[in-house]
């Protein structure tokens, strides 16, 4: 039986004390939390209603309309995300729930919002020495008519301006080197994944070939066998020893067609950057030159007018340095800065790495390829001269080069865009 002097308190008085122990708690005003995101639902007033959940349990989470700032991607459930803010109690349904202030990715997503961050910070940054460089104006025009002595002054406060913009062009020099970076490991993992996959189709269409050439020979086999007139095998060993030889190491285009890989060999050697160091594979620009020149009296080439244009301008460059990441035709570049700068003095333009160029233009087959077109390798490209012949920007030793065998490597594809 209750005590007469004990105390009876109402639900909203004890909702109300349990938020003041949780407001009062240090580590709960700011806290990060690690979990999957799950109910995630976005309310036409801007706030964010969703659970935050593990193998261990789940909690409510909020982020009203105000904090929106601090959450810089589509946040969707599944998501492995940190939630920054504050645990405290929604009086009104006694519930405990995380307000949130910021919320980042967990895993590849870190690194650029890391970027984001830093870059939204270098350009309040900015925004600040702007406005300190306009108070510093104001002062100036404020001194000129306050003091006699206001030259050195303005002398001082230039000074200052000068400093704050030397800063700010540093950090924006800052920006710009970690997009590069950012580009630059971009293009690496997508290059190492390309040659991967290349890799696995080689191994899986040899496998596949030889297991149907085994198949191919047993069937083969059992059809040559003959009997007498009593069900007796009779043995040949003439068409034994008559055995054509097998077709083990032949490779083909993705049009099914041998590709002539004469010349090629195991030992294969690439330089730093993962490209094929393919030196015997070489045309010197004087054996090029003087082939031109002894067939300037013969008729030229099929392919587009356009196409030989593109030859003509490409082949200006043989001996030019390669450099991974440029774009220079003089200076230097890589396979797909080469190509994407010589189509774009035709009007084309091209996307920046290999694996996207690999989609430009229109799908041809090999057979059907025309100077001008544009030859795909797995992480590599080229421009198709004619006569089996390219030009690229093959490798760190070579440099922009003229290989004599376009098919020195597995074709994935031929584009033509011109």
């Amino acid at each position: 039986m209750r005590n007469k002097n004990q105390n009876v308190y109402t639900v909203g008085q004890v909702n109300s004390y349990i938020k003041n122990i949780f407001d009062q708690d240090y580590m709960l005003r700011r806290i990060y939390v690690s979990g999957e995101v799950s109910n995630c639902k976005y309310h036409p007033s801007g706030h964010i209603y969703f659970s935050l959940k593990d193998a261990e349990g789940t909690i409510s989470c909020v982020m009203f309309a105000g904090s929106r700032r601090g959450l810089a991607f589509p946040m969707r459930d599944g998501d492995n995300v940190i939630v920054g803010g504050s645990i405290s109690v929604y009086e009104r349904d006694g519930k405990y729930q995380i307000y949130a202030k910021e919320i980042t990715k967990e895993g590849a997503g870190l690194l650029y919002e890391k970027y984001l961050a830093l870059k939204a910070e270098l350009e309040e940054m900015k925004a600040s020495y702007e406005q300190q460089s306009y108070d510093l104006q104001c002062q100036i025009d404020q001194k000129k008519s306050e003091s006699a002595d206001y030259e050195n002054e303005i002398a001082y406060a230039q000074q200052q301006a000068t400093e704050y913009a030397n800063l700010l062009a540093e950090q924006t020099a800052e920006i710009q080197r970690l997009e590069a970076e950012r580009i630059a490991a971009e293009e690496e993992a997508r290059r190492q994944a390309e040659e991967e996959a290349a890799r696995q189709a080689a191994e899986e269409e040899a496998a596949a070939k030889a297991a149907e050439q085994e198949q191919d020979s047993e069937s083969e086999e059992e059809e040559n066998v003959e009997y007498d007139e009593d069900g007796n095998e009779i043995e040949n060993t003439d068409d034994a020893d008559d055995e054509s030889e097998s077709d083990d190491g032949v490779e083909y285009d993705e049009n099914g067609d041998p590709v002539d890989n004469a010349g090629a060999s195991d030992d294969v050697e690439y330089d730093e950057y993962g490209n094929v160091i393919d030196s015997d594979n070489t045309v010197s620009p004087d054996d090029y030159e003087s082939e031109q020149s002894s067939d300037s009296d013969s008729s030229s080439s099929s392919g587009s007018g356009a196409g030989s244009s593109v030859v003509d301008f490409a082949t200006q460059f043989v001996g030019n340095p390669y450099v991974w990441g440029g774009t220079s035709l003089t200076g230097g570049a890589d396979c797909s800065g080469f190509t994407q700068s010589v189509y774009a003095n035709f009007g084309v333009s091209l996307p920046r790495t290999s694996y996207e160029q690999q989609n430009a233009g229109t799908e041809v087959s090999y057979a059907d390829a025309q100077p001008g077109d544009l030859i795909c390798y797995g992480g590599h490209v080229a421009i198709y001269m004619g006569n089996g012949r390219i030009v690229h920007a093959s490798n760190s030793v070579d440099g922009i080069k003229i290989s004599d065998n376009a098919a020195y490597r597995t074709i994935v594809s031929v584009r033509r865009l011109v």
